[in-house]
């Protein structure tokens, strides 16, 4: 506040000595003006004005302060109407908050004629399938406009996972976002029974068409197993018996990593509304884990700034033998469920046996589960 000016009158009889003592004191005096012989008036500076104040002469006199002038003017400004600041600042950081986050994300659905049926990409079910996958992927409403990833990437990423898209694009208008899909033709479904999966087949029953296999048969992936006869469909079961493989590699020399013990912390901050933030602090150490803790600053969130605590604790690498023996229930506990999860809803549980293969300290563990797989059309 040094800076600030001070407009005063001064009043009362010899009013030479104030203007000496402002001399000798080498206080520099702007705008003097003489109003009568009993009144002065004139500008200083507030930290030559405190030096005045501080004086024997100050008393002497009715010393009045007229106007100020400057940063302690500014401040004082603020302060008084500080509901109607806070209030601009609120309302202006609310409206950039908004507008930079997607509000929705909407699929553009043009009017189309296909022939994909239950498949098309366009009912209400499968919209909500691609707005769900895209939510996984991290592209939701409430996201910065500047974390959504381009427009290819998008396009890339959908054609991936739906066979019912061909192409796609992502535009930004106001504050939402327009998903536009060009929608793929499918082929039509097969009209012949065909193997899902590799295996013997050993139970077989057509109502209606020309089965291609016979009990005993082995037949792969992608095997026509009956095909139509004539102009009525395929009525048919056929069961197969396959295997159901997944494998897991064990290691008996484990490394883990424990605490030292030897703690540092480091704090930041993040001024919410506008994404101001410092940069993400680092770790004094080579192996570490870490624990971050937010707070608001302000509980009204009219200014939230949030300050950040983050906490390295020191690691040290052990390495350690723990034998295969130790952990061979849980490690066939694990890899059983992994490989009934990739179970077809169609296929029956007959069976479930594992095959270990050690070499070194390591152990390589299959799983096969045996079961019947029902082909039905």
């Amino acid at each position: 506040m040094n800076s600030t000016t001070y407009k005063i009158s001064v009043e009362g009889l010899n009013l030479h000595h104030v203007l000496a003592f402002f001399e000798k004191q080498k206080i520099p005096v702007t705008n003097l003006v003489r109003e009568g012989d009993h009144r002065l008036v004139l500008s200083l500076k507030k930290a030559d004005f405190v030096k005045f104040k501080k004086s024997n002469l100050y008393r002497a006199y009715k010393v009045e302060i007229l106007s100020k002038s400057g940063p302690e003017k500014l401040v004082r400004a603020l302060c008084k109407n500080i509901g109607l600041v806070v209030g601009i600042v609120f309302v202006l950081s609310m409206t950039i908050n908004l507008t930079s986050h997607v509000y929705a994300i909407k699929i553009i659905d043009p009017s189309h004629i296909c022939q994909n049926q239950e498949n098309c990409i366009f009912l209400p079910e499968n919209q909500a399938k691609i707005l769900h996958f895209l939510e996984e992927n991290g592209v939701k409403k409430g996201m910065s406009f500047g974390s959504v990833p381009p427009s290819r990437d998008i396009e890339k990423l959908l054609m991936k996972n739906f066979d019912g898209i061909s192409g796609a694009s992502l535009e930004r208008r106001g504050v939402n976002l327009y998903l536009t899909i060009k929608e793929a033709e499918l082929p039509a479904p097969s009209i012949d029974l065909v193997a899902s999966r590799n295996g013997i087949v050993v139970s077989l029953e057509v109502v209606s068409g020309k089965p291609n296999v016979k009990i005993g048969d082995i037949v792969l992936m992608g095997d026509t197993l009956v095909e139509p006869d004539g102009d009525a469909p395929v009525t048919a079961t056929v069961v197969i018996r396959t295997f159901y493989h997944e494998i897991t590699i064990y290691n008996e020399e484990q490394i883990t990593y424990r605490p030292t013990g030897r703690v540092a912390t480091k704090r930041s901050f993040k001024f919410d509304l506008f994404g101001i933030s410092e940069k993400e602090p680092q770790s004094p150490y080579k192996l570490y884990k870490s624990q971050v803790k937010t707070n608001y600053v302000f509980y009204n969130l009219f200014l939230p700034l949030v300050t950040k605590t983050t906490t390295f604790y020191e690691l040290e690498e052990v390495q350690e033998i723990v034998p295969y023996a130790e952990v061979e229930k849980s490690l066939k506990g694990e890899l059983e469920a992994k490989t009934r999860q990739t179970l077809s809803p169609l296929a029956e549980e007959k069976n479930v046996t594992f095959a270990e293969y050690k070499e070194g300290s390591r152990v390589r563990l299959d799983c096969y589960i045996e079961a019947y797989l029902t082909e039905k059309k």
